[in-house]
């Protein structure tokens, strides 16, 4: 692996004290809600709760407000099997990595387009994004945000943008997740996941994959060290189509630098069994073709409509209406017509799409800023 995969793993000896801050919002962060903790609190058993307790007295203040989440702890805790010196190395390098990667500023760079500091790394993930090859559509019919790869649509050669694009994604399907799950508490749907516990779920394509576009295994093993070490406990599930025949191979030769766990959640789709497993665990009326998907309605993906026109919690092709809600529940209350406004703007866009139409309806700035609060928390 390159050198500047590699991060130093010395940390800061654990404090025996811990002075009481205040949880503030990190940028790089995930949507969180003033009772996100409580919650989390109700699904610690007693032995978690302790070892739970002790990760966080050996943070100091400092890592304590850049947590990315409350649940943060718990995860690193689950993942490291209750190891509680594990985890407390393991979360402290993960919240000093996130510092380093800059993941804030990958989050937020689509927030104020008008920063022009942040341009560079924008035009980086337009283009990274141009063919669909990741990015964000739809969720499981638990809730859980689905990220959508395609490694034969790959355009780009520079690992280092390819990470930071790929850290945007799964920051932006935790977000996804986090507010659907948020939603579905707010108008009473049962069976929701826990504040600090939400999940992705990731469809991996092969179709046109060949050789030439295999990225090399420096790449393959920094993107496992990012998933594995960074973001602990996210992975609900991975279901691959199309794979290849040289996959088999490839993927005999990167599994031990798997996770148990994590080998666990990967499902091969092939057939109709492949098509039975996913059908049960997602609506085929909201995937796109090659997954099986059978509704007419699932629009095309489009990069810039994706990137510059839905707020980062939200994913490509959501409803309007969901946004609206997500939005009460965060930000308290909402300008009626102006989401009213932004539901028709977006149904008139869907009609011209079906009817042919081409080109990019304008988005206006209040609608747009309306739907980025989603992301801020009041």
């Amino acid at each position: 692996m390159n050198a500047t995969h590699k991060y130093n793993e010395a940390v800061t000896a654990p404090s025996t004290t811990a002075a009481p801050v205040t949880f503030t919002r990190d940028a790089s962060s995930p949507i969180k809600t003033s009772n996100d903790a409580a919650h989390l609190r109700k699904v610690e058993s007693a032995e978690e709760a302790k070892g739970c307790q002790l990760i966080r007295a050996a943070l100091v203040p400092d890592e304590i407000a850049h947590l990315a989440d409350h649940g943060m702890v718990l995860r690193h805790y689950r993942a490291e099997k209750g190891n509680v010196d594990s985890a407390i190395t393991k979360i402290k390098n993960t919240i000093r990595w996130r510092r380093e990667f800059g993941v804030a500023d990958i989050v937020t760079c689509f927030d104020d387009l008008n920063d022009n500091s942040l341009k560079p790394l924008r035009d980086t993930f337009r283009e990274e994004a141009k063919t669909g090859k990741l990015y964000v559509r739809g969720h499981d019919r638990g809730g859980r945000a689905i990220q959508y790869m395609a490694p034969g649509r790959e355009n780009t050669r520079d690992e280092t943008n390819q990470m930071k694009f790929l850290v945007y994604t799964l920051e932006r399907a935790v977000a996804c997740t986090a507010a659907e799950q948020a939603r579905r508490r707010r108008v009473g749907i049962r069976h929701t996941i826990n504040p600090g516990e939400e999940k992705i779920c990731i469809i991996i394509n092969f179709d046109q994959w060949t050789l030439r576009k295999s990225p090399p295994m420096s790449t393959t093993l920094y993107t496992l060290e990012i998933l594995q070490k960074h973001y602990c406990e996210r992975l609900h599930r991975a279901y691959v189509f199309n794979p290849p025949k040289f996959f088999v191979y490839f993927w005999n030769l990167i599994h031990r630098f798997v996770d148990p766990v994590t080998k666990d959640k990967i499902q091969f789709c092939t057939g109709v069994e492949g098509l039975k497993r996913i059908e049960r665990d997602i609506d085929l009326g909201k995937v796109e073709n090659f997954v099986g998907g059978t509704g007419s309605s699932v629009l095309q993906f489009d990069s810039e409509k994706y990137l510059l026109k839905y707020p980062h919690s939200s994913t490509f092709g959501d409803d309007p209406l969901r946004w609206r809600q997500n939005m009460k529940e965060y930000v308290g209350n909402v300008d009626d017509e102006d989401a009213e406004k932004a539901e028709e703007k977006k149904e008139d866009e869907e009609d011209q799409e079906r009817e042919g139409a081409s080109g990019d309806a304008t988005v206006t700035p209040s609608s747009l800023a309306l739907f980025r609060a989603a992301n801020v928390t009041a």
